[in-house]
């Protein structure tokens, strides 16, 4: 079974070749992200009568923020093992494209599926690019020339600036699921309601609300997840690698071929064989 993405009909055939090759080309960039179990693959993209399609792996489940919807509904919230379990894997995703240089720039609760087994699968690099820093034509609602790709309520500090973006772009955004998942609220969304979250995003003078210590989540997961969603990209974490490690302290080894996390005591990794050694 696959899924199939069929692209608006109307705007694929308005489209000028510059414009519809720009599509297959980031299709070609996602099929690039093959062989790792929290990325959804791609198997291709294809015309057909005038029209766009990507063929896709099917993922057997919900979206997070289908998740997270059902929670909100019965008033309850997601166990932290739970939450902390996603995240994992989320960023194990992100570890991943990003070795493959690709940084996917559009993190958010409907782009995060989760199977029936409980894979988080990451989905939709529509607009991912590769980790590169070419200068792009002004764009409406950007500054210094960069364009501003993303999903308002889960884009980073410097996508909401129409800033040069990095790596470093993801981890903001998987910090602002990582608080969601851990804490049932946004980490930008004000009690008064009187600002939007976008716009609180952009304010370089607001910061978010601490995440409350509690007994069933570890400091070191507290502050990274923190961490993560500091402005200031100079002090943010540089790399996925190191807020993966503090949710994975001392309960996990990670391969040095694929980064994926194995169960202490596994001489081999689970996700593409290698042997395990001490990074």
């Amino acid at each position: 079974d696959v899924a199939i993405k069929r692209l608006l009909q109307n705007n694929w055939r308005s489209a000028s070749p510059a414009e519809v090759e720009a599509v297959l080309e980031e299709a070609r960039n996602a099929a690039r992200l093959t062989g790792h179990k929290n990325i959804v693959q791609v198997y291709g993209a294809f015309e057909e009568q005038g029209e766009g399609f990507l063929v896709m792996e099917y993922v057997d489940g919900p979206s997070l923020d289908r998740i997270f919807k059902e929670h909100s509904l019965k008033g309850s919230w997601i166990p932290t093992d739970e939450a902390l379990e996603y995240l994992r894997q989320i960023l194990e995703g992100l570890v991943f494209a990003h070795s493959s240089g690709l940084i996917h720039r559009d993190i958010k609760p409907s782009n995060i599926l989760i199977s029936k087994l409980g894979v988080v699968k990451l989905a939709d690099f529509g607009i991912a690019k590769q980790m590169t820093f070419t200068r792009v034509a002004p764009t409406l609602g950007t500054e210094s020339g960069f364009a501003a790709t993303g999903s308002q309520s889960f884009m980073s500090y410097e996508q909401t600036r129409g800033e040069q973006l990095d790596q470093r772009t993801d981890i903001f955004s998987a910090g602002i699921l990582g608080y969601l998942l851990l804490t049932g609220r946004h980490p930008f969304n004000h009690p008064s309601a009187a600002f939007s979250i976008f716009d609180l995003i952009r304010e370089p003078g607001y910061s978010c609300f601490e995440i409350s210590p509690r007994p069933d989540l570890p400091e070191s997961v507290r502050k990274a997840v923190i961490k993560m969603l500091t402005k200031d990209r100079s002090l943010r974490y540089h790399s996925v690698y190191e807020p993966l490690a503090e949710l994975t302290r001392g309960s996990s080894q990670v391969c040095p071929e694929c980064s994926t996390q194995n169960p202490v005591g596994f001489n081999f990794c689970g996700q593409c064989a290698t042997p395990l050694r001490t990074k």
